[in-house]
């Protein structure tokens, strides 16, 4: 009998394989000015402009992404890396931990284009009032969460990120732990997991896998947070709650 030797890079590609369709980009929506500077209340277009990135956990797109990007606008938006954007909407902001969980809705339409536009080159531009009768539902799969109490220091991390809707990798280690206590009932639990991984915006929000392609945590490389993820234990509590309806809208602990 052939033995098939499978080396870790394999592992790797699968993993990101399995994992890079769930990576999508944040937008901010933002009103749109005439070429005279004004705007208008009953305009019902808006400017996408990304700021960030996110992972869905759910299949029918709940989504985490850091707490940072609900505070740089009013009106968001989800974009696929194959295309559209979706309404997005805020469920649980938890800030102790530094991440929000956020709902991807219906699908946007493209605006169409006026003399009365200012130049915006390449600018994407949606409107609200239009309905969009061609997209489908948002669709995932379920992330596949790690055990945590068996990541081991040592044991290999990749990040997933976006550039410009590009997939964008890094590999490092996991250095260390941080844990956390449980307000209910005082136990013990992995909040916070350490790595070698060097700071980068375009990783902020995605996640953190191992090579065999469960989410061991959400990255967050904010300011005092280089290297670090916010486990993967405290997105399936954030996750349960919201499931649940413990949680009323954009709140948290």
């Amino acid at each position: 009998m052939e033995t098939v030797v499978v080396k870790e890079e394999d592992y790797i590609v699968s993993a990101v394989d399995a994992n890079l369709p769930s990576v999508v980009t944040i937008a901010v929506l933002e009103k749109r000015k005439s070429r005279l500077g004004f705007t208008s209340a009953s305009d019902t277009t808006r400017r996408v402009t990304e700021i960030g990135i996110g992972f869905a956990l759910t299949k029918d797109g709940v989504i985490a992404l850091p707490n940072e990007i609900f505070d740089k606008g009013e009106e968001f938006a989800v974009g696929m890396r194959a295309g559209g954007f979706y309404a997005l909407t805020a469920l649980l902001k938890d800030t102790a931990s530094g991440i929000t969980l956020a709902q991807a809705g219906k699908p946007l339409a493209l605006a169409e284009k006026t003399n009365d536009d200012a130049p915006e080159e390449n600018a994407v531009v949606i409107d609200l009032a239009k309905e969009n009768t061609t997209a489908s539902a948002v669709t995932f799969v379920d992330a596949k969460f790690a055990d945590s109490g068996k990541i081991k220091l040592g044991q290999t991390a990749i990040a997933l990120g976006l550039f410009n809707a590009e997939p964008r990798i890094i590999l490092g280690t996991i250095s260390g732990f941080g844990f956390g206590e449980a307000s209910e009932s005082k136990e013990k639990h992995l909040a916070v997991l350490y790595t070698t991984l060097a700071s980068a915006p375009l990783y902020n929000g995605g996640p953190l896998l191992d090579s065999a392609g469960s989410l061991m945590g959400v990255t967050l490389f904010g300011a005092g947070q280089t290297g670090t993820a916010v486990s993967s234990d405290v997105a399936k509590t954030l996750l349960a709650k919201v499931i649940e309806g413990k949680e009323s809208p954009k709140t948290g602990n």
